[in-house]
Parts: C-alpha cells; structure tokens; sequence
C-alpha cells in the first residue's frame, strides 16, 4: 500500500473514531453520572461542553496529527509511524468514551495502548532520527494552525474545567 493511501486510511479510522466517542457520548448523556472526572483525582458537575470535552481533546490530537502526517509526506520518511499515531489517537477517543459513558475500568488499558501506540511509533520513524539533521518541512501556515490547535488544546485542559 502507497504511503499517501496507509496514511489516508489510519486518517480516516481515527476520525471515525473520534465522531463516534462525540455519538457515545451524546446518546448515552442521560445515563452519565452527574459528576463528570476532569482528572483522574477531581470532578465536576456534568455539562454538555465538560462531557465532550475529551472527544474534543481526542479530535484536535488528531488534527495535529494530521500536520505531522503532510510533512513526512513532503520528505517520505516516517510515514508508518504517522499511520500508527492516527490508530492509536482513534482507539484512545474511542476508549475514553466507552469509559465515561459505561464506567468501564479502561484507564490503565488506554495508558498502556497508548505508550505501545507511541513506542512503535518512535520505531517506525528510526529511518527519519537517524538523518543527519532529522528536520520536518512544515509550511507556515501549518505552523499558524499548530499553534492555534494548541491553544484549543490549552483550553479544553485547564480553562473549561476551571470554570465549570
């Protein structure tokens, strides 16, 4: 399979992961209980943005990874590990809401698909780390949207909970 289509497809698989943690949530609200974790160690009082949050967090990961995604294609290096880091951003989405909305005990499960997701991922790209100058063309206007996808970021973790 082409690099462009592997890519293409994890892509494709990670947001439908992603829409479908939004649906899980949404059908299943009723049924969440009232105090909604924000962290592993706090709560607050459940909402409709505090409930989506982390599907929204899940989601703007991925579109980060979706920057990462165009610039190894620029240099051909790296693009499986790229295709591993949408599998792994998706089933996380995807995970973290069968935990809130069934209260399923997933959260060690999750922490350890993700740390398997992101060390094959580091393997994958070892043709990229041993480069020279292992540096990834990314356009300016892709920097502009990394840095705003950031800041969402910044804001669905520490703002929304701070205020709710």
């Amino acid at each position: 399979m082409k690099p462009r289509s592997t890519i293409s497809l994890a892509a494709t698989f990670a947001v439908g992961c992603a829409l479908a943690a939004f649906a899980i949530l949404v059908a299943r609200f009723d049924k969440l209980p009232e105090e909604i974790p924000v962290t592993r160690w706090g709560t607050v009082a459940k909402s409709v943005p505090i409930v989506l949050r982390i599907p929204a967090i899940n989601l703007v990961s991925i579109g980060l990874v979706g920057l990462l995604a165009r610039a190894t294609l620029r240099v051909g290096v790296g693009t499986a590990s790229v295709a591993v880091l949408f599998v792994t951003a998706g089933l996380k989405a995807l995970l973290e809401s069968l935990e809130l909305a069934y209260a399923w005990p997933l959260a060690s499960f999750v922490v350890f698909f993700v740390v398997v997701g992101v060390l094959l991922a580091l393997h994958l790209a070892k043709d990229f780390w041993r480069r020279p100058r292992p540096e990834l063309p990314f356009e300016a206007s892709e920097r502009w949207i990394a840095v705003a996808l950031c800041a969402v970021l910044a804001i669905l973790q520490f703002v929304l909970p701070a205020f709710s």
